[in-house]
């Protein structure tokens, strides 16, 4: 579904580095992600998107790169499908604090909002890091 993307998660993987990290947030912008969503109690209910909480309890949006992934972490469950800067403005218009990609899996990554701020805001071919690496492996 994101073979882009999942080339950019392989070699970030195999080599946690600025351009390996930049490279990944840019394949992010020409992907297609699956979130998982609950189930909608009418045709034109508002859409709920699931959520995962990190260790100080702050909500993070999972996605995923394809239904294999999905349905490891969730089986037969409901999902939305998001793509390009959609992905972006998802995790923005909610509280995330962060996108985790394929979280459960051997390659799941955790990208923080700021990382998606500055990429959505036009925030230059460089990727400050802000105390931590703001695109990270994530277990």
């Amino acid at each position: 579904m994101s073979d882009r993307l999942d080339s950019a998660i392989a070699a970030f993987y195999a080599d946690e580095s600025g351009p390996t990290r930049l490279e990944l947030l840019n394949a992010l912008t020409h992907s297609e992600l699956l979130f998982p969503a609950a189930e909608r109690s009418e045709a034109n209910s508002p859409l709920r998107l699931g959520f995962a909480l990190d260790s100080s309890g702050r909500p993070m949006l999972p996605a995923f790169t394809d239904l294999a992934f999905l349905n490891a972490w969730l089986p037969a469950g409901a999902y939305a499908r998001a793509s390009g800067d959609a992905i972006g403005q998802t995790l923005l218009s909610g509280p995330f604090v962060a996108l985790l990609i394929n979280p459960g899996s051997d390659r799941s990554v955790r990208v923080d909002r700021r990382a998606l701020e500055m990429l959505l805001g036009g925030g230059g071919p460089h990727l400050p890091e802000i105390g931590e690496p703001l695109v990270q492996r994530w277990q």
